[in-house]
């Protein structure tokens, strides 16, 4: 029987579900009801092969994925990876054909136990039912490949039509995000450019600093230098799933003396962060100031 992948959800909080006569009981006892997704084509051609009424059945996760992998119908990130700093939730979708009363699903993480939850499911006579459910909040600890494997009924507790679909993995690769200076830009007081990069003693000029992340990084310096002088020196932070999130700035500089004089912007100038490119923290500009 086909499967599909497993997804993540990036930044969602933990869900308790009910769906389709489907109950998750936790911890405090708490149920929250939830509609239930698509039927899966397996799911269906499963239920028509079963007796009515069903004394057996079958369950399948027919999703065990994670909506912050890439090539997930639910991404929200770019691709089978997640960048440090970001936390996910994995996600398990399950459909099933029959009655189970007490249905455990088991994730191991890497190989090692990592969350169980335990479901009362009953489908409707001649119907299929189908509920997703919220693993707890992860966040890669390092870079690497991380595998979650999901199990249903782990322990064989139930008979079912089909017991080769109870599982299903997704892989998922940690990378390090990325701090890029783009460019430093000057403007005159209304707001247009200046013109050719130059102005005359007494303008007041913008600058503007532009630059961009890819990943977490809830705290790193960004220094804004003139001719080895420097201007701006603050902590700062951006947060990136998918693509280059801006991280921009700006302050007010009067042209004093004349001469050509050079910008700097450097993110993460003692290099505190983890980073796949350093070689894009820092970019320079030049303007000429005339008498």
């Amino acid at each position: 029987m086909r499967r599909v992948p497993l997804y993540l959800a990036c930044s969602l909080p933990l869900a308790l579900l009910a769906a389709s006569g489907c109950i998750f009981v936790s911890p405090t006892g708490y149920v929250a009801p939830t509609s239930a997704p698509a039927p899966s084509p397996d799911v269906e051609a499963v239920t028509a092969h079963l007796p009515y009424p069903a004394p057996i059945g079958d369950i399948l996760p027919w999703s065990l994925a994670g909506r912050g992998i890439k090539r997930s119908i639910r991404s929200t990130m770019n691709g089978d990876s997640i960048y440090l700093g970001l936390g996910c939730t994995p996600q398990v979708d399950i459909a099933y054909a029959g009655t189970f009363p007490s249905l455990e699903a088991r994730v191991t993480l890497n190989g090692q136990p990592w969350v169980s939850k335990t479901f009362s499911c009953a489908s409707p006579e001649r119907m299929r039912g189908g509920f997703t459910v919220d693993m707890p909040r992860w966040s890669p600890p390092d870079t690497g490949t991380y595998v979650f494997a999901m199990t249903l009924d782990p322990n064989d507790r139930y008979t079912e039509v089909d017991e080769s679909n109870n599982s299903d993995t997704l892989i998922v690769r940690a990378l390090p995000g990325n701090l890029a200076a783009g460019r430093i830009e000057f403007q005159l007081a209304t707001g247009e450019a200046v013109p050719g990069n130059t102005v005359h003693v007494g303008t007041p000029v913008r600058v503007l600093l532009r630059s961009s992340c890819l990943g977490g990084y809830p705290s790193y310096r960004m220094r804004l230098e003139q001719d080895r002088e420097v201007l701006l020196d603050r902590v700062t932070s951006c947060v990136s799933h998918m693509y280059p999130e801006p991280s921009d700035a700006e302050l007010g500089w009067m042209a004093v003396g004349p001469g050509t004089h050079t910008f700097t912007l450097s993110l993460d100038p003692d290099r505190e962060t983890r980073e796949s490119d350093r070689a894009d923290d820092t970019v320079s500009a030049s303007l000429v100031v005339l008498p």
